[in-house]
């Protein structure tokens, strides 16, 4: 089971101060989701998202596969509509497989 809570920066002062900063140094819009999942399910299958990804581990441990990148991929419905079966056949060769532990920080570019 996988538990996700989107839009979570306004909850906590600390997550506010770092939402604003990376929003400030990157010139962009920053959302901080919380996700909680156990080791027998994945929170998601193989996809790509349209925006980049800074997973920040804060508890526990998450083993990642990245795939290939999808071309430029933007908040468009030419991106947003493609389903499940889509990301999975599309999602490139293994280009890296990464254990992000307590005080870890992954960047994923979109």
């Amino acid at each position: 089971a996988g538990l996700v809570c989107n839009d979570v920066s306004t909850l906590w002062p600390s997550l506010k101060t770092m939402a604003h900063t990376l929003s400030c140094t990157f010139g962009a819009q920053v959302l901080a989701n919380l996700y909680a999942t156990s080791g027998e399910s994945p929170a998601f299958a193989p996809h790509f998202d349209t925006h980049d990804v800074w997973a920040f581990q804060i508890s526990g441990e998450k083993a990642w596969s990245l795939y290939g990148q999808a071309p430029n991929p933007v908040n468009h419905p030419l991106f947003n509509d493609l389903d499940k079966a889509h990301h999975q056949a599309n999602k490139g060769e293994l280009s890296a497989q990464i254990l992000t532990k307590p005080g870890d920080v992954l960047y994923i570019p979109r």
